[in-house]
């Protein structure tokens, strides 16, 4: 084979082909998981994770290798500012954006994951 042909073929580290090329990582892998989508946390400083998060994600050494949307959503409980209410509406707003995207990957994904099974 030519160093072009083989340059062809060859999928470049981080270019990983699961989750509807959403798949972030590298080298040889068995879990795939995709871009993190989250919300900050509003007070960073007292918080231990963001507020809410989601991710592509599925896991080729088992039969249950389909894939799925991980979601954690944390609790808040405080009084907020109005800079924080503005904050956390925005965050919300930019995740709800970004989790019809990961939607649409996720049904792209599921319809490779059965073609392929």
């Amino acid at each position: 084979m030519t160093a072009l042909a083989a340059r062809s073929t060859t999928t470049p580290a981080g270019s990983c082909p699961h989750l509807n090329t959403q798949c972030v990582e590298q080298g040889p892998h068995d879990e795939h998981w995709g871009p993190d989508n989250e919300v900050a946390a509003i007070r960073p400083d007292e918080a231990i994770q963001s507020l809410a998060s989601a991710r592509l994600y599925s896991y080729a050494g088992t039969d249950f290798a389909a894939p799925r949307l991980s979601v954690g959503i944390s609790g808040f409980d405080g009084d907020l500012t109005l800079a924080e209410v503005d904050q956390l509406a925005a965050g919300l707003r930019d995740f709800a954006n970004r989790l019809q995207i990961q939607a649409a990957h996720l049904a792209a994904a599921q319809r490779l994951h059965e073609v392929n099974r």
